[in-house]
């Protein structure tokens, strides 16, 4: 069962619970060394407004695009929150994920772009990053039980029906809704009896089940995150590398604020990325 992302007002109870938290999930510090030590805010500096929270696939695009000690990194709860802050001149430039090499379009990117002549009219797409993909399934591992890897997958504990049984504790998931579509074989055979609720990113995933520390509860919820998440906020790998395809890539857009609404993109923002013709149609569908 897929839940729907939850609106404004239909905060999930985990995040009213925190919403008073002095360090909120955009003022987190990374403790990976490959990323900075903090977000920085120097009004001194251009700002690049990014899909966050920290640790999150668009975080990577955005630091591999821009140096950090030129530019000021900027969080951005949804999509929809980076193409505003371009649009309004808070940031200078945006970071957005726009396709995926086996998933295909980003639909919200793509339905942004397509209506952004009525609702974002100045923003331009100015380049790109491409960023590989590697999911996980992080969550609260059970005392002495060591992460699965993708060579455990074909063997392991199942019951008289034929189902694996490691992650039957589990019973909520949560992820980016893009990232169902990238491990339906690892869900389909570990976790089909969980509920899946989707969330603006994968990394805010993993926040929101670093939340919960109501006793009993703690195993029962699990993300679909990259492993930089799990270490920032504090979570435990439960299995590596669940993506159905290795070398999966995800292409992100760069945005700029244009002069006019006629001024045109100094990158076309077309698909790239070789994917099945049921794929490529959906993402025409909703480019067009």
């Amino acid at each position: 069962m897929v839940q729907k992302p939850p609106s404004s007002s239909q905060q999930h109870p985990l995040l009213q619970r925190h919403n008073s938290d002095p360090n909120p999930i955009s003022d987190i510090s990374m403790s990976n060394s490959t990323l900075p030590v903090r977000e920085r805010n120097n009004m001194s500096q251009p700002t690049v407004a990014y899909l966050g929270p920290r640790a999150s696939y668009t975080h990577q695009a955005a630091l591999q695009k821009f140096p950090t000690d030129e530019y000021a990194f900027q969080p951005q709860t949804e999509i929809r929150d980076v193409f505003e802050a371009v649009q309004s001149g808070k940031a200078q430039r945006g970071v957005v994920p726009f396709e995926n090499s086996t998933n295909g379009l980003v639909a919200m990117t793509g339905d942004l772009l397509a209506g952004r002549y009525w609702y974002h009219p100045l923003v331009r797409v100015c380049g790109d990053e491409y960023v590989s993909v590697r999911h996980c399934l992080v969550g609260r591992a059970m005392p002495g039980v060591p992460p699965m890897t993708r060579k455990d997958y074909a063997e392991g504990d199942q019951d008289p029906a034929g189902h694996r049984t490691e992650f039957l504790h589990v019973h909520e998931l949560y992820s980016h809704p893009q990232a169902w579509g990238q491990c339906e074989k690892f869900l389909g055979k570990h976790l089909s009896h969980a509920s899946r609720c989707n969330e603006s990113s994968t990394a805010a995933s993993a926040y929101l089940v670093s939340l919960e520390d109501t006793p009993g509860r703690t195993l029962t919820m699990a993300a679909i995150a990259n492993p930089k998440a799990a270490e920032e906020f504090g979570l435990d790998v439960l299995a590596e590398d669940i993506n159905d395809v290795m070398g999966n890539q995800t292409r992100f857009l760069v945005l700029r604020k244009g002069e006019t609404k006629e001024e045109a993109d100094d990158l076309e923002p077309t698909t790239r990325f070789q994917v099945s013709i049921e794929m490529q149609e959906r993402a025409q569908d909703r480019f067009l």
